[in-house]
């Protein structure tokens, strides 16, 4: 009797695995396809900006004033973890801004402009030129900055 009931624990125990290690399989398959969704949506436009590496604080300022003069949510983050890699995301109804370092040397910046989401319709043409030319505003109040057409 002893023996039947560790046998019948077994199966159950390998049965309660085996289905764990499915679930398990089967989330990592399901979340590495929203990343790749993400990763894969082209910008409508970007900008590739140039500043002293002095300037980070002052790059990242303009950003949230611009952010704050739309009414949009910013965010930056340290995805480096040593205060040295960020990325600065701006959110609106219809758009998303994102910002990150292009260069090791920490110079350089890509802000792309996207839908918020993979299958979201794409914002007008008109409104997201008219948030590039803004932008290039509040980052031309930074010395010596080069922004230039992706």
């Amino acid at each position: 009797m002893f023996i039947k009931r560790i046998r019948r624990n077994s199966i159950v125990s390998l049965f309660v695995g085996i289905s764990l290690c499915v679930l398990g399989c089967l989330s990592i398959f399901l979340l590495s396809e929203t990343f790749e969704d993400s990763a894969s949506q082209p910008p409508i436009r970007s900008l590739i900006v140039t500043i002293d590496a002095s300037q980070r604080e002052e790059f990242f300022e303009q950003m949230r004033k611009f952010a704050e003069k739309h009414a949009f949510s910013y965010s930056l983050t340290d995805y480096g973890g040593q205060g040295k890699y960020f990325l600065v995301e701006i959110r609106g109804d219809n758009i998303k801004i994102l910002a990150n370092e292009v260069s090791r040397d920490l110079t350089v910046f890509d802000i792309s402009f996207f839908a918020p989401s993979p299958g979201d319709p794409l914002p007008d043409k008109k409104v997201v030129d008219n948030l590039a030319v803004d932008l290039k505003m509040f980052l031309s109040e930074i010395p010596n900055v080069t922004i230039t057409e992706k």
